[in-house]
């Protein structure tokens, strides 16, 4: 039987088929990175540039970043299928050590490459790139983990001074193509360490009165430009920890955050005074213009030790200082001219 189709019917299929074609052809708008912010490590001597409010870790010589904490998660079991529309599964690394042994770049690479081929991720082929004045190598893979879940990265491997590095872009799904400019400022942006020379009669356990700032989504602090910083790892509802140290482990400056669950400064001092050794008086100060209670005890022989608590936007802000009371003089100001610093909010 003949079906008669009339020149309405053709009008409405051709409508319809041509709609049917630019939605198949409107391709998925993704929002930009608008702003964007300096990592700093005045310590190590290394920085780069990164998208701005990203969750950072750090630990040892490694320095993770994502947009979010739930990214960061996806990215420990990328197996998992409960990935909402709107996440931004991006991860980006930087990572230092120095090894025992020096093993020729090229070689690192090849082997590298080599494992990621036979875990079955295509491999793409090796790229020589200068990465801060340096000899590098760039190459890039891609795989499944699932039907639904393709993970793609870009790695840059690098020698500096006897310390190897390497830098990571990865992403999952759809959204590697579209954030590689992350990659693209990554390795365009970052200066490696430069070696240090030390000033003659210069006591370098004595922490510097040059200041350079730390900053952060959290807080923005000062401190002396001969302190590392580090991140220890949180837990539980901790949300971020910042720890400064110089040449003398035991003179440190600590700032942790965790919620305050409805609580207000006075009640959450009240709650954690007794969990300090030896605690005396402390007083009031202003923090980054909010009531901010400390108390100074001793958690160690030859080691005096100050805690401050502010509460903002129902987070708790509890920073702790260190120092060798036999150089009080020359750590107690330093450290209160940088606990004095900080800016949150």
């Amino acid at each position: 039987m003949k079906v008669r189709v009339t020149a309405p019917k053709l009008l409405m299929l051709l409508i319809a088929s041509a709609l049917l074609v630019s939605a198949c052809s409107k391709k998925k708008q993704y929002a930009p990175i608008a702003e964007w912010e300096k990592y700093s490590d005045p310590f190590f001597g290394l920085s780069f540039t990164h998208p701005k409010g990203w969750h950072l870790t750090a630990e040892g010589g490694r320095i993770t970043l994502t947009a979010s904490y739930e990214a960061a998660e996806r990215f420990v079991d990328p197996r998992a299928e409960d990935k909402r529309e709107d996440d931004l599964d991006i991860q980006i690394t930087v990572f230092h050590e120095r090894p025992d042994s020096l093993q020729p770049l090229d070689e690192i690479v090849n082997t590298y490459t080599k494992e990621r081929s036979s875990e079955g991720f295509l491999v793409k082929p090796t790229e020589t790139i200068i990465v801060d004045s340096t000899d590098a190598r760039k190459f890039s893979y891609a795989g499944n983990y699932t039907q639904k879940t393709k993970l793609s990265t870009t790695r840059v491997y690098m020698f500096r001074d006897s310390v190897q590095y390497y830098l990571d872009y990865s992403a999952f799904d759809d959204l590697f193509e579209p954030y590689s400019a992350i990659m693209d400022t990554l390795i365009a942006s970052i200066k490696l360490p430069r070696p240090k020379v030390k000033a003659a009669g210069v006591d370098e356990s004595l922490p510097s009165t040059t200041f350079t700032d730390f900053s952060n989504n959290f807080l923005k602090i000062s401190h002396p430009d001969n302190f590392e910083t580090s991140f220890p790892a949180v837990k539980g509802d901790m949300k971020f920890s910042l720890e400064l140290k110089g040449y003398r482990q035991d003179c440190t400056v600590r700032i942790d955050i965790f919620p305050a669950k409805g609580l207000t400064v006075d009640k959450v001092f009240e709650q954690n005074q007794s969990k300090y050794a030896r605690a005396s008086k402390g007083g009031e100060v202003t923090i980054s213009g909010q009531k901010a209670l400390y108390l100074n005890y001793s958690p160690a022989r030859d080691i005096a030790s100050r805690a401050y608590f502010l509460v903002k936007d129902d987070q708790v802000y509890r920073i702790i200082m260190n120092y060798y009371t036999p150089m009080r003089g020359a750590f107690l100001p330093v450290f209160e001219q940088t606990v004095k610093s900080l800016k949150i909010g």
